[in-house]
């Protein structure tokens, strides 16, 4: 949550009440970077990457050109970078294609376990961790390690982005390898002060609803009264009025057939359907246009 009038009608609805248990849930949250950001540096932080100044970078299924709240931003760092200096050395590492995936200069697809695969052979590649590497499949090994060879040789312009629907360990290794590469990325304070994980506040709603609560009304929102409906000039329409918003059917009055003949004003006066009040002068108009024998009459052939 980034609206500062949110924030502010929350923080007087907390001095209101202050027993009151504030549940936020998004489909799209920040919950893992944060929480590897808290494990990492002990407090949550939110990275805002420099892709003008990066060289090389590596997409972990992240897509900084595609639909998010720092599109925006992303576009316009990646635009610099093309008018000012050569292009990135991009790599991608993703489950699904992406608009990030389309621009990369190599790409492998690649499942959640092959991806959590190649972050362990990525920081033995870049002096951390020991022990017994995972196998993977021939063209993800390739394109790792070319990945890290040129991540080093570009060491203090070099990126590494982990995506949103990452776990928390995926994150982790991110901020650790930009770390060790000294990586052009800046880390923000979170707009909200609320960091709590949204995906823990789920079991607590139905609890929060047992109880009702009166809220202040310093801390809602101003409401605007609506106007009265429109009134039709027209007389052979129907008007709407304050007191009967539309024709009510009554134990008395037939419910209306499913037919044209419910259109017509005598069925809404009589209850009973007839013709159209037009009738007589399209009739009249047809006879003496077309012919002085009444419409009614057939022809006669002798």
């Amino acid at each position: 949550m980034t609206s500062p009038t949110m924030l502010a009608q929350l923080a007087a609805a907390r001095t209101a009440l202050p027993e009151m248990r504030h549940v936020s849930w998004e489909p799209f949250d920040d919950d893992a970077p944060l929480a590897a950001a808290r494990a990492a540096f002990g407090r949550p932080l939110l990275a805002r990457p420099r892709l003008q100044d990066a060289d090389v970078v590596l997409l972990l299924d992240a897509d900084p050109l595609g639909p998010g709240p720092e599109q925006i931003a992303h576009a316009r760092n990646w635009s610099d970078r093309r008018r000012k200096a050569p292009m990135h050395r991009l790599y991608s590492i993703e489950a699904s294609p992406s608009l990030s995936g389309s621009m990369v200069d190599r790409r492998q697809a690649a499942g959640p376990r092959d991806l959590a695969a190649a972050c362990h052979v990525l920081a033995a590649a870049l002096g951390g961790g020991s022990g017994p590497l995972p196998t993977l499949p021939p063209q993800l090994e390739r394109l790792v390690r070319d990945a890290a060879r040129d991540l080093k040789a570009a060491h203090g312009r070099a990126l590494v982005i982990a995506g949103e629907r990452q776990p928390e360990a995926v994150h982790a290794f991110a901020a650790w390898a930009n770390g060790v590469l000294a990586a052009p990325q800046d880390w923000i304070a979170p707009v909200s002060g609320d960091v709590s994980p949204t995906v823990a506040a789920l079991p607590l709603w139905p609890t929060t609803c047992t109880r009702a609560v009166s809220v202040p009304s310093s801390c809602l929102m101003p409401t605007r009264s609506m106007p009265p409906p429109p009134h039709w000039g027209s007389s052979r329409r129907w008007r709407a009025s304050p007191s009967r918003s539309r024709p009510a059917v009554s134990a008395t009055k037939p419910v209306p057939p499913r037919n044209g003949a419910c259109h017509s004003p005598t069925f809404w006066r009589t209850g009973t359907t007839g013709a159209h009040p037009m009738a007589p002068l399209r009739s009249r108009s047809r006879s003496s246009t077309r012919s002085s024998t009444p419409a009614h009459r057939p022809l006669s052939l002798t």
